[in-house]
């Protein structure tokens, strides 16, 4: 599985140069928006066992990758640069 800074990365070089990535940006895209739902599903789980430790120490940093994605894909989105899938 690729990594979050990679995808990020490839993702920021899909914007800035077209030819680069050309066939790629959807794929790019889908990847980011499956990383945000599988953080999103693991928060979920997690909120409820705040109180606990180990949660308690995984939270913030999925939450701050949320938003990394998020931001990501709001400037994505904001240029048209989807796939049209979600």
């Amino acid at each position: 599985m690729i990594g979050l800074e990679r995808l990020l990365a490839l993702a920021e070089m899909a914007r800035a140069d077209k030819s680069l990535l050309l066939n790629h940006s959807g794929t790019v895209d889908r990847l980011l928006r499956q990383k945000l739902a599988d953080n999103e599903e693991l928060i979920s789980v997690l909120v409820p066992c705040e109180t606990d430790e180990h949660a308690a120490e995984l939270l913030p940093g999925l939450r701050e990758e949320s938003a990394r994605i998020q931001h990501a894909l709001s400037v994505y989105d904001s240029l048209g640069e989807t796939d049209g899938r979600a």
